[in-house]
Protein backbone atom coordinates (compact mmCIF):
# COMPACT_ATOMS: atom_id res chain seq x y z
CA UNK A 1 0.00 0.00 0.00
CA UNK A 2 1.00 3.46 -0.69
CA UNK A 3 1.77 5.87 2.01
CA UNK A 4 -1.20 9.14 2.02
CA UNK A 5 0.54 10.98 4.82
CA UNK A 6 1.90 13.88 1.96
CA UNK A 7 -1.12 13.55 0.10
CA UNK A 8 -2.95 16.87 -0.72
CA UNK A 9 -6.33 16.82 0.38
CA UNK A 10 -7.02 20.31 -0.52
CA UNK A 11 -6.75 20.63 -3.92
CA UNK A 12 -7.78 17.98 -6.86
CA UNK A 13 -6.57 17.88 -10.19
CA UNK A 14 -8.18 14.93 -12.69
CA UNK A 15 -7.31 14.50 -15.86
CA UNK A 16 -10.22 13.25 -18.28
CA UNK A 17 -8.45 12.14 -21.08
CA UNK A 18 -8.43 13.60 -24.67
CA UNK A 19 -9.85 16.29 -26.33
CA UNK A 20 -10.31 15.24 -29.38
CA UNK A 21 -9.59 11.38 -30.47
CA UNK A 22 -5.85 10.82 -30.94
CA UNK A 23 -6.21 8.85 -34.58
CA UNK A 24 -7.46 12.00 -35.55
CA UNK A 25 -3.77 13.42 -34.29
CA UNK A 26 -2.06 10.27 -35.82
CA UNK A 27 -3.95 10.49 -39.22
CA UNK A 28 -2.82 14.36 -39.65
CA UNK A 29 0.32 13.51 -38.59
CA UNK A 30 1.13 10.58 -40.60
CA UNK A 31 -0.76 11.95 -43.93
CA UNK A 32 1.40 15.35 -43.93
CA UNK A 33 4.59 13.22 -43.41
CA UNK A 34 4.04 11.17 -46.04
CA UNK A 35 3.25 14.05 -48.31
CA UNK A 36 5.89 16.44 -46.97
CA UNK A 37 8.84 13.71 -47.52
CA UNK A 38 7.54 13.16 -50.87
CA UNK A 39 8.21 16.66 -51.63
CA UNK A 40 4.97 17.47 -52.64
CA UNK A 41 4.02 19.38 -49.44
CA UNK A 42 4.18 22.90 -48.51
CA UNK A 43 3.51 25.05 -45.37
CA UNK A 44 0.14 23.96 -45.61
CA UNK A 45 1.20 20.77 -44.26
CA UNK A 46 3.73 21.82 -42.38
CA UNK A 47 0.46 22.85 -40.04
CA UNK A 48 -1.65 20.11 -40.77
CA UNK A 49 1.40 18.27 -39.12
CA UNK A 50 1.70 20.64 -36.25
CA UNK A 51 -2.05 20.43 -35.63
CA UNK A 52 -1.33 17.01 -35.42
CA UNK A 53 0.50 17.18 -32.76
CA UNK A 54 -1.53 19.28 -30.78
CA UNK A 55 -4.22 17.01 -31.41
CA UNK A 56 -1.97 14.48 -29.35
CA UNK A 57 -0.91 16.44 -26.74
CA UNK A 58 -4.22 18.47 -25.91
CA UNK A 59 -6.29 17.11 -22.55
CA UNK A 60 -8.91 18.07 -20.62
CA UNK A 61 -10.08 17.40 -16.78
CA UNK A 62 -11.02 19.40 -13.54
CA UNK A 63 -9.06 21.01 -10.87
CA UNK A 64 -11.22 21.72 -7.63
CA UNK A 65 -9.81 23.73 -4.46
CA UNK A 66 -12.00 22.71 -1.34
CA UNK A 67 -10.72 25.44 0.61
CA UNK A 68 -11.19 28.69 -1.07
CA UNK A 69 -14.88 26.45 -2.73
CA UNK A 70 -14.06 26.60 -6.70
CA UNK A 71 -13.21 24.44 -9.38
CA UNK A 72 -12.69 24.65 -13.31
CA UNK A 73 -12.58 22.74 -16.21
CA UNK A 74 -9.82 23.28 -18.09
CA UNK A 75 -7.78 22.41 -20.81
CA UNK A 76 -4.06 21.33 -20.84
CA UNK A 77 -1.41 21.58 -23.90
CA UNK A 78 2.26 21.33 -23.60
CA UNK A 79 2.11 21.89 -19.72
CA UNK A 80 -0.58 25.01 -19.67
CA UNK A 81 -3.74 24.98 -17.86
CA UNK A 82 -6.15 27.15 -19.17
CA UNK A 83 -9.93 27.63 -17.87
CA UNK A 84 -11.65 29.72 -15.68
CA UNK A 85 -12.72 29.14 -11.97
CA UNK A 86 -16.03 29.02 -10.88
CA UNK A 87 -17.91 28.94 -7.35
CA UNK A 88 -18.57 25.30 -6.29
CA UNK A 89 -21.36 24.93 -4.23
CA UNK A 90 -21.62 23.52 -0.86
CA UNK A 91 -21.00 19.53 -0.60
CA UNK A 92 -23.74 17.01 0.23
CA UNK A 93 -21.26 13.76 0.42
CA UNK A 94 -18.69 11.75 -1.47
CA UNK A 95 -19.43 9.15 -3.92
CA UNK A 96 -17.08 5.81 -5.12
CA UNK A 97 -18.13 4.87 -8.15
CA UNK A 98 -16.72 1.84 -10.71
CA UNK A 99 -15.80 3.32 -14.49
CA UNK A 100 -14.43 1.47 -17.32
CA UNK A 101 -11.47 3.45 -20.02
CA UNK A 102 -11.65 2.27 -23.62
CA UNK A 103 -9.20 2.44 -25.30
CA UNK A 104 -8.48 1.24 -28.79
CA UNK A 105 -4.98 1.27 -30.89
CA UNK A 106 -5.11 1.16 -34.36
CA UNK A 107 -3.36 -1.60 -36.04
CA UNK A 108 -4.35 -1.22 -39.85
CA UNK A 109 -7.08 1.14 -41.29
CA UNK A 110 -9.76 -1.22 -40.62
CA UNK A 111 -8.75 -2.90 -37.60
CA UNK A 112 -7.91 -1.62 -34.21
CA UNK A 113 -7.15 -3.12 -30.82
CA UNK A 114 -9.01 -2.83 -27.66
CA UNK A 115 -8.27 -2.61 -24.16
CA UNK A 116 -9.69 -1.58 -21.23
CA UNK A 117 -9.20 -0.58 -17.59
CA UNK A 118 -11.63 -0.09 -14.52
CA UNK A 119 -11.05 3.01 -12.23
CA UNK A 120 -12.90 4.18 -9.57
CA UNK A 121 -13.90 7.98 -9.11
CA UNK A 122 -14.26 9.74 -6.09
CA UNK A 123 -17.31 12.80 -6.74
CA UNK A 124 -18.29 14.95 -4.76
CA UNK A 125 -21.55 15.92 -4.92
CA UNK A 126 -22.89 18.93 -4.19
CA UNK A 127 -26.00 20.72 -2.91
CA UNK A 128 -25.72 23.28 -6.56
CA UNK A 129 -25.90 22.17 -10.03
CA UNK A 130 -22.42 21.37 -10.74
CA UNK A 131 -21.05 17.62 -9.24
CA UNK A 132 -16.95 17.35 -9.47
CA UNK A 133 -14.68 14.78 -9.51
CA UNK A 134 -11.93 14.74 -6.80
CA UNK A 135 -10.06 11.71 -8.00
CA UNK A 136 -9.78 8.67 -10.60
CA UNK A 137 -7.71 5.99 -9.31
CA UNK A 138 -7.35 2.19 -10.34
CA UNK A 139 -6.51 1.30 -6.55
CA UNK A 140 -10.01 1.15 -4.66
CA UNK A 141 -8.24 0.39 -1.21
CA UNK A 142 -6.38 3.67 -2.22
CA UNK A 143 -9.38 5.58 -3.31
CA UNK A 144 -11.39 4.89 -0.69
CA UNK A 145 -8.73 6.15 2.35
CA UNK A 146 -8.33 9.43 0.48
CA UNK A 147 -11.91 9.64 0.56
CA UNK A 148 -12.17 8.94 4.14
CA UNK A 149 -10.04 11.72 4.98
CA UNK A 150 -11.64 14.29 2.75
CA UNK A 151 -15.05 13.35 4.85
CA UNK A 152 -13.41 13.62 7.83
CA UNK A 153 -11.95 17.28 7.24
CA UNK A 154 -14.88 18.30 5.61
CA UNK A 155 -17.75 16.28 7.88
CA UNK A 156 -19.30 14.49 4.16
CA UNK A 157 -20.66 11.00 4.33
CA UNK A 158 -19.47 8.85 1.50
CA UNK A 159 -21.74 6.85 -0.64
CA UNK A 160 -20.04 3.95 -2.82
CA UNK A 161 -22.73 3.33 -6.26
CA UNK A 162 -22.83 -0.43 -6.81
CA UNK A 163 -25.42 -1.66 -9.49
CA UNK A 164 -26.75 1.76 -9.45
CA UNK A 165 -27.74 1.20 -5.92
CA UNK A 166 -26.07 3.25 -3.19
CA UNK A 167 -24.61 1.96 -0.64
CA UNK A 168 -23.58 4.41 2.42
CA UNK A 169 -20.16 3.39 3.87
CA UNK A 170 -20.20 6.06 6.83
Amino acid sequence: MEPLDNLELKKFKTDKGAVIPAPLGVSAIFTSLIVLLTGHGNLFFVGIFLVGIAILFLKNGVEVDLVNHKYRDYKLLFGNYWGKWKPLAEGDYLLISKSTKRSAAPITMAMSATSSRVFYDLDLITKGSRDVILKRDPDYEKLLRIAKMVADDHALKIAERVNNDYIWLN
